[in-house]
């Protein structure tokens, strides 16, 4: 057994010095994000239209190991062009931990990207968030959990066949612009309950939709507005501001947004958020309101986060989601850990 571990070890080394000696650094990272929740909804009364009755169903609690949008990625650069440029590179993918099942689809994708960079900004290729998806900054406290703000508000998107644009920093400015091609170009219709459907194709020319904003950001700051334009047939402005002082967070997100083909009237939608360090642990609140997804969803959350090392941290969450016809109202209790990863 041992021989067997030297001459691997020794295969290993030669395979990885080899590609070290071929390429630029070469990083495989990752984040482990895993909770234990209780999922609890309450009982409603359901009016079947056709007969006007009522019926009667019963909520229910389920405790569930959920995974959170846990990932694995590689990602590195080389200089070419004599210096003058860097090629870059990123292939991220999540992955549902929680799902045993070999037959299982286990994997999913995300930011897939390659591209140059240089003084004057990036130019890339592939799949990838929005500008507007990116412009809410680090306001959402509660990113990749039950309450993150995707559940409130729409365009939270991440899109194939783009092409995008990310300047250089001057004075703290950035501008960002995506063009997306025709394969991305579907429309959609927001129903009278707010819910967004496909529906038709674009046009299958090229930046059919067209994402940007342009952000600020300095120690206490961050500031963006974004747009999207014909983007999943929905247009949406996103304005973002954050204060950060000491310890404290304090955070503001506003959206409006409407179906491209004017469809139907606009909605408005907004975040607030608030956090306070102390020591390792950071307590933090979070509302979340909106007609977008459903009229009249509203999400409250409190939790807390406690820092185990400089990439490991322990989380508790309570988070109630509610609309109107209280036909989704759910509520999640949850704990769980976060572990993050790198080669290098």
């Amino acid at each position: 057994m041992n021989r067997k571990m030297l001459i691997a070890s020794a295969v290993a080394q030669a395979v990885l010095g080899s590609t070290a000696a071929l390429a630029a650094p070469f990083e495989f990272y990752g984040k482990g994000l895993l909770t234990l929740e209780q999922i609890s909804t309450e009982d409603e009364i359901i009016v079947v239209p056709s007969t006007g009755t009522d019926t009667f169903e019963e909520g229910s609690d389920v405790w569930e190991v959920k995974s959170n949008a846990s990932r694995i990625g590689v990602k590195g650069d080389m200089e070419v062009a004599d210096g003058m440029a860097t090629a870059f590179y990123k292939f991220e993918w999540e992955v549902d931990v929680t799902d045993g099942d070999s037959d299982g689809d286990n994997f999913k994708s995300r930011n897939h990207v390659v591209g140059l960079k240089s003084d004057y900004g990036k130019v890339f290729l592939g799949q990838y968030d929005t500008p507007l998806k990116k412009a809410q900054g680090k306001i959402d406290l509660f990113n990749d959990l039950f309450a993150d703000i995707k559940n409130v508000i729409v365009s939270e998107n991440r899109l194939s066949n783009t092409l995008s644009y990310q300047s250089p920093s001057m004075g703290g400015v950035k501008a960002n612009i995506m063009l997306i091609q025709g394969e991305e170009g579907d429309t959609v219709t927001i129903d009278s309950t707010g819910t967004q459907t496909d529906s038709t194709s674009g046009d299958g020319g090229i930046g059919d939709g067209v994402s940007a904003s342009v952000t600020y950001e300095n120690d206490q700051l961050f500031a963006a507005l974004a747009m999207d334009d014909e983007v999943k047939g929905v247009d949406s402005l996103r304005l973002v501001l954050q204060g950060r002082l000491g310890g404290a967070k304090v955070g503001l997100l506003y959206q409006d947004s409407e179906p491209s083909d004017g469809s139907a009237d606009s909605e408005d939608g907004y975040v607030l958020s608030a956090s306070y360090k102390i020591g390792k642990f950071t307590p933090k609140i979070q509302f979340a309101a909106s007609d977008q997804k459903a009229l009249g969803r509203e999400q409250l959350t409190l939790g807390v986060d406690k820092k185990m090392g400089d990439q490991t941290k322990l989380l508790a969450f309570i988070s109630d989601r509610s609309e109107d016809d209280d036909s989704q109202d759910e509520t999640s209790v949850g704990f769980g850990i976060e572990h993050k990863f790198s080669s290098l």
